[in-house]
């Protein structure tokens, strides 16, 4: 794996490129573009996201502000790896496009949850004008946003939405590459800079939140190691976590089972954004480890530990899908060529 203190983040990576190698060839300052949109979303939209969703939907979610996007910024960076040398990985205009999506995608929030993804653009005037109206470009970061979840025309295949590609400012910009990164980045962006520990701790939670902020606070570690092609998820659990149960809406689950059924779900979201990424990266296993401790104020080794590896195994079972439900233009059946068949003869 490439060492960390020869990776540069990626705001500091794009502020560091040359103005040429963006669109215009110089003619644009995308590094003051960038500084500005970036302070809009900072002092403007982030610290009113959680308070908005709080109070329209009566929710507690875990952090959805500017700690969030920054982790997601980060795991971005991390899943591309070896960026600075490797243009295949990402472009700098790519980059931009990928921070400002990044820096969107929860900010639907403001309006509610519901549909939250697709709601962006509705409180983003204010960094439209900031941006010169240029629509062309703000559509297109958008467009990425819009794929992080949901559904798009009630379909959960939200990234092949986009074109595989397209040129926008005359640079060639990977759309559903940059919208799987995301995806998959703010997917590995649930750890426990993300909870409200202390308010879970002192019980000051709404019960239908309490699971996702003790989820969030308990992992405490996650890598992606491009050497193993693996993401290794690590969780630390205390008895008194493991006993109890803890409110998911209108239900009580136990803390283990809600990391199998999350990590399950981000095992899903590694092999549907994996089809978009895998030019560039491939990464094809998630190793996790939640060591389980009696007490975790003493020093010593777990009472427990548990370990398990999420990855594609066996001969793929496509049992529950016919080739029309795989190839919805395909119109023929058997029946079908039988009939037609049969009318070529008669005429």
């Amino acid at each position: 794996m490439r060492k960390a203190s020869k990776r540069l983040p990626l705001e500091e990576w794009i502020l560091a490129q040359p103005l040429k190698n963006f669109p215009g060839g110089g003619k644009y300052d995308y590094h003051s573009r960038l500084s500005s949109a970036v302070n809009y979303f900072v002092t403007k939209i982030h610290p009113y996201v959680e308070t908005s969703v709080a109070l329209r939907d009566g929710l507690f979610l875990t952090g959805h502000g500017v700690n969030h996007v920054s982790t997601v910024i980060r795991r971005a960076g991390e899943l591309v790896g070896d960026y600075t040398a490797n243009p295949n990985r990402l472009t700098p205009y790519e980059a931009f496009l990928l921070i400002m999506a990044a820096h969107s995608h929860d900010v639907g929030l403001l309006l509610g949850r519901k549909d939250h993804e697709t709601n962006a653009h509705k409180v983003l005037t204010g960094l439209i004008n900031l941006l010169g109206k240029d629509m062309v470009e703000v559509r297109a970061f958008l467009r990425i946003a819009q794929a992080h979840g949901g559904k798009i025309n009630e379909d959960k295949d939200t990234i092949s939405s986009l074109p595989p590609s397209d040129y926008i400012s005359c640079e060639k910009v990977r759309l559903q590459y940059l919208a799987a990164l995301l995806r998959l980045a703010d997917e590995l962006a649930d750890d426990r800079e993300r909870s409200g520990e202390e308010l879970l701790e002192h019980g000051l939670l709404p019960p239908h939140s309490e699971v996702h902020h003790a989820y969030a606070s308990r992992l405490h570690s996650v890598v992606i190691d491009h050497s193993e092609r693996a993401i290794l998820l690590n969780f630390d659990l205390a008895k008194s976590d493991a006993i109890r149960t803890f409110g998911k809406g209108t239900k009580k689950v136990l803390l283990l089972d809600e990391i199998f059924s999350r990590t399950m779900k981000m095992h899903q979201e590694r092999m549907y954004c994996m089809r978009f990424l895998r030019e560039a990266i491939r990464l094809d296993t998630i190793f996790v480890t939640i060591d389980v401790f009696l007490s975790p104020e003493k020093p010593g080794p777990p009472f427990q530990k548990i370990s398990y590896k999420l990855e594609e195994k066996g001969y793929p079972d496509i049992s529950a899908k016919s080739v029309h439900d795989l190839c919805p233009d395909l119109k023929w059946t058997g029946s079908a060529l039988k009939q037609a068949l049969r009318q070529s003869a008669k005429g």
